[in-house]
């Protein structure tokens, strides 16, 4: 009796299968494909709001007078161009194009300095960009040097008009 029954339950189970292949070729083929997306390695690790929050407090940032506390096992990146600004420092120092700023050479490179990464760029949005990026690769103790100027003043003094209405 047991024999029948399972020869029964093989021959519905077979059946269910076939009437139901394609649903599960579809299910089996998005369950695959997620698994491949969370298994990635090249996805972003962290979210924008995480990332943003040195931005906004200003921790991300750090002055030239500064430089000297980190040179143990610094590594400054300049990006785009040789620097305007001569700075005499100890510091492993790499040079980047923006092309190669997520290549895997380089992030196994920044990876494996150890230190704080310092960013350097004739222009600051320049640095940020290549900041925010590398923040959401994962690399941690990552700083922007921060010019002489203040970026956020402003050159000229505001005046309101002058011309009254009468």
């Amino acid at each position: 009796m047991e024999v029948v029954n399972k020869k029964h339950i093989d021959i519905m189970l077979k059946e269910l299968i076939y009437k139901y292949r394609s649903v599960i070729l579809i299910l089996l083929a998005v369950i695959f494909l997620l698994g491949a997306r969370l298994l990635a390695v090249d996805h972003f690790r962290h979210g924008a709001e995480k990332n943003a929050m040195p931005a906004i407090s200003g921790g991300n940032t750090i002055e030239l007078s500064q430089l000297d506390l980190l040179r143990a096992n610094a590594l400054l990146v300049y990006l785009d161009r040789e620097p305007e600004v001569n700075i005499d420092t100890n510091m492993s120092v790499l040079y980047l194009k923006p092309g190669e700023l997520l290549s895997k050479q380089t992030l196994r490179y920044i990876r494996k300095s150890g230190g704080p990464t310092i960013l350097l760029s004739g222009d600051p949005t320049v640095s940020a960009r290549a900041w925010m990026l590398f923040a959401q690769k994962g690399i941690a103790n990552l700083f922007i040097l921060a010019g002489e100027e203040d970026i956020e003043n402003f050159k000229y003094k505001f005046r309101p008009d002058t011309i009254t209405v009468r």
